[in-house]
C-alpha cells in the first residue's frame, strides 16, 4: 500500500513539472447588454442572444458584437401585442458602429443605448369607447384628459396599469414604459361618499370644505359637488407618556394619487377616498439621574432613525446604566437607540463613594472546554410551596416553663404535691432575659402554672421539615416520587444551576411546554449534526420521557414534576447517542468535555466494548458520576455500561397494592447498586407505569412508560440534588446512596435490589459537611484571598463593603474535597470564556464606588 502511495506522489510531481512549462491562459468576461430595457436581440459573432449575455473568453480574443435595429417587443402584461419599438443609438463608450469588433483584455461590458417608443392604450370602464392606441417616445411628458360626464356616467378616477392614480382631470404622465390608461366611470347617483384619511397614523387634523375633523372622516355629498380637502401640516401630537408635551410631528408629503397640492379641490362623481401620506418625526428628550448633566442629542428625528447617545463624564459620579422610556437598557456607552417612537433617554449615575459592593451571577460554561466555544445561558427562578400537618402535635408529657428565677421554680418541684417533675434542661439567652426550663411530667398544664415563679407554661409541640408539594397538574399521578421520599428531599434542595447533567438518549422534544428552556446546546452523534430532536419515526419518545423525570418544569401549575425542578434546578445537555459503540463513546467524551458532572445513560448493550469502557474511565477520572440502566431482559446479566464498576447500576421496582416489588423485566446481578421506580404495566395507560413528558409525530404529550430506563433518571436527578447541596465527590455520592437506601429483599445487599430503593429525603439529610461552591475576592497585588462567600442555587453571589479598588473574582468548588484545585474541580473567573480554566488568567477588575455587577462562567478542569 505504501509503494502505491509513493508512486502516485511521484507521478503527480512529474505531471506538475510538465504543466509548469505551459502557463494557463488568462480568462475574462465579456458582457453585452441593452438600455433602457433588457431582453432585446443582440449578436456575438453572429449568434443570436437576448440581453444581457455574458461569456468567458481568453485574453486578447476579438469578438464581433451587434444589436438588431430596429426591433419590436411585447414587454408589458397590461397590453396585448407589440408595445415597444427600439432603434440603435450608440454604445456606452460613444461608438456608433453596429456591428463592431472588440478585443477583450479585461472584464468588459458593452451597453447598446436604444431609442425607445412605447404604445399607450386608452380605455374606459365600463367600456364606453373602443380602445385606441398612440405611440410616444420614451421620456415624453403627455397630458391626458377624458370626459367628466358621459351618457349616464360620471368620471371617477384613473387606473394606470392597474394603479389608482386619483381623479385629477387632466392628468400629466411621463412615458417610461407601455401604459394602459383606463378612465373609470361610475353610474351617476344623487349622492356619493367622500372619505379623507391619513397614513401611517390616523387621528390627525384634516378639513373638508373648511370644516375641521380628525382622520378618518367620511361625508356624503351630492354628485358633482366640489370640495376643498386639506390636512394640517405640520401638526404635532402627544402620543407618549414618556415624553413631556407634544412628541410626534406629521408633515404632508402627497396624496395617495400622487397629487402634492395641499389644500386641493376635488369634484365628487363617485365614492372616493383620499389618503394623505405623512412624514413622521419623533421627539427625543435626554437627561441624567441625578439631574445636573447634559446628554447631547435631544431633537426631532425621522421615524426609524438610528442615533447614538453618549453619557458624559460627571465629576463625583460614575455612569451606571441607561433607562429609555422607563426600561433599563444596560451600561453600553454610547448607546444605540432606534427612534421608532418618542424616546426619553436618561443616563443614570452612581455617586462616587469609598464603599464598593460586588454582585454577580456565576453560570456553567457548556461549550467545548477544549475549544472555547462560548454559550450564554439564562438564569431563571421559581418559588416553593410547602405543606405540613394542619393539626397540632406535641411530645407527650413535655413542657416549657417560662420562669423568673431558675432556683425558685426548681426548688418548688421538690416541695409541691405534684407528680414528679423531671428537668430535661435549662434554656436561656446570653443576657439571661429569657429563662425557660424544659421538663417532663405527668402533671397538667394548669397545675404547672400554679407553681411559684412560673410565668408561662406551653406544651412541647412538634415541628417537621415541611414536605414540599408541587402544584403541577399531573403530580398526583407520579406515585413514584413519594415512594422514594422525594417531597421530603425538596425541603432541602430543588436543584442548582451549577450542576451540569448530560443525558445520552434517543432524542428530545426541545419545544415541549413542560421542558421549555431547560436545554443547553447538545449534539447528535447518530446523524453527526446539532439536531437533538426526537426522530420523526419515534414511537416511544424515550429521551423526552427520561428528561421529564430528571428536570421537567416544576411548580408551574401544569404537566408533571421533575426530580430536580426544571428551569432553574440544573443545567442540562441533550445528546443523541443511542446507536453503536462509537456514538456512545463520542457522547460520553462530549459530555465530559462540555462540563457535565453527571451523565444519565438509560441505555444498554450486551457487549463489553473496550472503546466505551475507555470513555467511561475517562469520565470517572474527571470526577463525573455516571448513572446507567441495568437492562430490561429480566435475567441475571446486567447490561453495559451499567456493568462497569465506575457507573451506578440502577434496577427497577414497582408498587403492587402497597408492596414494593422488583419489576419482572429488571436485570439483576452482583453489579447492581440500587433500584428506583421503573413501573410495571400491562396496558398502555396502566397507572403503574412512570408518568412523564412524551412526544409522538402528532405533537407533545404526556405518557406512561416502564423500564430500567425510567428508573435511572430518578437516581440521576437525586445525584444532581446531592451535588447541588454540596455532596460532590463521586465516591461519597455512591456511599450515601447505598447507606441511605431502603433495604428490600434479603437483609443487606442482594443481587435483585442491590443496596435497596433510593431514599431521596434520607440522602439529603445525610450530608453533614457540604462542599460549598465558593466565590472568592483576591488581592491581585499579593495573590491572597480577602473574602469569600457561598454561591446560591441560582448562581448569585454578593460582597459588601470591599475596601480594595482592584480585585480578582473567582469561583471554585472542591469536588473531591482535596483542598487543592485539581482535575474534576469546578473553576471559573471573570473573563473566562472557554478552554481549560487557569486561575492565572483571571482578569484584574477596577471597582467603582457603589455597586459593581460582575458575571462570569465556570467549567470543570478536565484531565486526560
Amino acid at each position: 500500500m505504501k509503494i502505491k502511495f509513493f508512486a502516485l506522489i511521484t507521478l503527480s510531481a512529474t505531471l506538475i513539472i510538465m504543466l509548469a512549462g505551459c502557463p494557463t491562459p488568462t480568462k475574462f468576461t465579456l458582457t453585452v447588454t441593452t438600455s433602457p430595457d433588457l431582453a432585446l436581440d443582440i449578436r456575438i459573432d453572429g449568434t443570436l442572444f437576448t440581453s444581457p449575455k455574458g461569456m468567458i473568453v481568453n485574453s486578447g480574443t476579438t469578438k464581433q458584437i451587434s444589436v438588431d435595429t430596429s426591433q419590436q417587443k411585447d414587454i408589458s402584461s397590461w397590453l396585448t401585442g407589440i408595445d415597444s419599438r427600439y432603434v440603435f443609438s450608440n454604445w456606452n463608450d460613444a461608438s456608433t458602429s453596429n456591428p463592431r469588433n472588440v478585443r477583450v483584455n479585461s472584464d468588459t461590458t458593452y451597453t447598446a443605448d436604444m431609442n425607445a417608443e412605447y404604445r399607450i392604450d386608452r380605455a374606459s370602464t365600463p367600456s364606453l369607447w373602443e380602445v385606441f392606441s398612440t405611440w410616444y417616445e420614451r421620456g415624453s411628458e403627455v397630458e391626458f384628459s377624458t370626459f367628466q360626464q358621459l351618457e349616464t356616467y360620471n368620471f371617477s378616477h384613473w387606473l394606470i396599469n392597474g394603479e389608482n392614480r386619483g381623479s385629477s382631470n387632466p392628468i400629466v404622465l411621463v412615458i417610461d414604459k407601455p401604459l394602459l390608461i383606463t378612465a373609470v366611470y361610475a353610474q351617476q347617483q344623487a349622492q356619493y361618499t367622500l372619505t379623507v384619511t391619513t397614513i401611517p397614523e390616523t387621528g390627525l387634523n384634516i378639513s373638508i370644505g373648511g370644516t375641521n375633523y380628525t382622520s378618518p372622516k367620511t361625508v356624503i355629498l351630492n354628485s358633482g359637488t366640489s370640495r376643498a380637502i386639506e390636512v394640517t401640516s405640520p401638526q404635532e401630537k402627544d402620543k407618549s407618556a414618556q415624553v413631556t408635551g407634544t412628541d410626534t410631528r406629521f408633515t404632508f408629503i402627497q396624496w395617495s394619487d400622487t397629487n402634492t397640492n395641499n389644500p386641493r379641490t376635488i369634484t365628487l362623481n363617485s365614492d372616493m377616498t383620499y389618503t394623505a401620506e405623512m412624514k413622521v418625526e419623533y421627539k427625543v428628550t435626554t437627561g441624567t439621574n441625578p439631574a445636573g448633566g447634559t446628554v447631547d442629542g435631544a431633537a426631532w428625528y425621522m421615524a426609524g432613525t438610528v442615533k447614538n447617545f453618549t453619557a458624559p463624564v460627571r465629576t463625583g459620579y460614575t455612569f451606571s446604566h441607561w433607562v429609555v422610556n422607563g426600561a433599563n437598557m444596560g451600561d453600553a456607552n454610547p448607546i444605540t437607540v432606534n427612534v421608532n417612537s418618542p424616546k426619553n433617554v436618561i443616563a443614570y449615575y452612581n455617586a462616587e463613594t469609598t464603599t464598593k459592593n460586588v454582585f454577580g451571577i456565576v453560570t456553567p460554561y457548556t461549550g467545548n472546554i477544549k475549544t472555547a466555544d462560548l454559550n450564554e445561558m439564562e438564569i431563571l427562578s421559581n418559588t416553593e410551596i410547602r405543606t405540613t400537618n394542619d393539626k397540632p402535635e406535641y411530645i407527650e408529657n413535655e413542657y416549657l416553663l417560662k420562669v423568673e428565677s431558675f432556683k425558685e421554680v426548681e426548688e418548688s418541684f421538690s416541695t409541691s404535691s405534684l407528680p414528679e417533675i423531671q428537668i430535661i434542661g435549662r434554656i436561656e439567652d446570653y443576657y439571661g432575659e429569657l429563662q425557660y426550663i424544659h421538663v417532663r411530667t405527668t402533671a397538667s398544664e394548669k397545675e404547672l402554672k400554679g407553681l411559684p415563679g412560673v410565668v408561662q407554661v406551653s406544651r412541647n409541640s412538634t415541628f417537621y421539615a415541611l414536605e414540599t408539594t408541587p402544584n403541577d397538574t399531573y403530580y398526583s399521578l407520579q406515585w413514584n416520587y413519594p415512594l422514594i421520599n422525594l417531597p421530603r428531599a425538596w425541603d432541602y434542595a430543588v436543584g442548582s444551576r451549577s450542576v451540569v447533567v448530560a443525558v445520552i438518549d434517543s432524542g428530545f422534544s426541545t419545544n415541549h411546554p413542560d421542558l421549555a428552556g431547560i436545554f443547553e446546546s447538545g449534539y447528535n452523534f447518530v446523524n453527526n449534526n446539532t439536531n437533538v430532536s426526537e426522530p420523526t419515526t419515534s414511537i416511544d419518545s424515550h429521551g423526552t420521557h427520561v428528561v421529564g423525570t430528571i428536570a421537567a418544569l416544576t411548580n408551574n401549575g401544569k404537566g408533571v414534576s421533575g426530580v430536580t425542578w426544571g428551569g432553574f434546578g440544573i443545567t442540562l445537555i441533550p445528546i443523541r447517542g443511542i446507536k453503536g459503540a462509537a456514538a456512545l463513546m463520542n457522547s460520553i467524551i462530549y459530555a465530559v468535555d462540555h462540563g457535565a458532572k453527571v451523565i444519565n445513560m438509560s441505555l444498554g448493550g450486551a457487549v463489553d466494548s473496550p472503546a466505551v469502557y475507555d470513555a467511561v474511565k475517562y469520565a470517572a477520572r474527571n470526577g463525573v458520576v455516571m448513572v446507567a440502566a441495568s437492562g430490561n431482559n429480566g435475567d441475571g446479566n446486567i447490561l453495559y455500561p451499567a456493568r462497569y464498576p465506575e457507573t451506578i447500576a440502577v434496577g427497577a421496582i414497582w408498587e403492587d397494592e402497597g408492596t414494593i416489588k422488583i419489576s419482572p423485566y429488571s436485570c439483576y446481578g452482583s453489579e447492581l447498586d440500587v433500584v428506583a421506580p421503573g413501573g410495571y404495566k400491562l396496558l398502555g395507560t396502566d397507572p403503574n407505569g412512570i408518568y412523564s413528558t412524551g412526544w409522538t409525530p402528532t405533537g407533545d404529550t404526556y405518557m406512561y412508560m416502564q423500564g430500567t430506563s425510567m428508573a435511572t433518571p430518578h437516581v440521576t436527578g437525586l445525584v444532581a440534588l446531592l451535588m447541588g447541596a454540596g455532596l460532590t465527590d463521586p465516591d461519597d455520592i455512591r456511599s450515601v446512596l447505598r447507606s441511605t437506601a431502603i433495604d428490600l429483599g434479603s437483609p443487606g445487599r442482594d443481587d435483585y435490589y442491590g443496596w435497596g430503593l433510593i431514599d431521596a429525603g434520607a440522602a439529603l439529610e445525610a450530608i453533614t459537611s457540604p462542599q460549598e461552591f465558593k466565590v472568592f475576592l483576591r488581592n491581585p497585588s499579593t495573590g491572597s484571598n480577602i473574602a469569600s462567600t457561598n454561591l446560591s442555587d441560582s448562581g448569585a453571589y454578593h460582597f459588601s463593603n470591599v475596601s480594595l479598588s482592584q480585585v480578582k473574582v473567582y469561583a471554585w468548588r472542591d469536588m473531591d474535597e482535596s483542598g487543592t484545585i485539581n482535575i474534576g474541580d469546578l473553576l471559573g473567573y471573570y473573563n473566562y470564556s472557554g478552554g481549560e480554566p487557569n486561575l492565572n488568567n483571571a482578569q484584574t477588575i477596577t471597582l467603582s464606588g457603589g455597586d459593581n455587577w460582575i458575571d462570569f462562567q465556570f467549567a470543570p478542569i478536565i484531565g486526560d
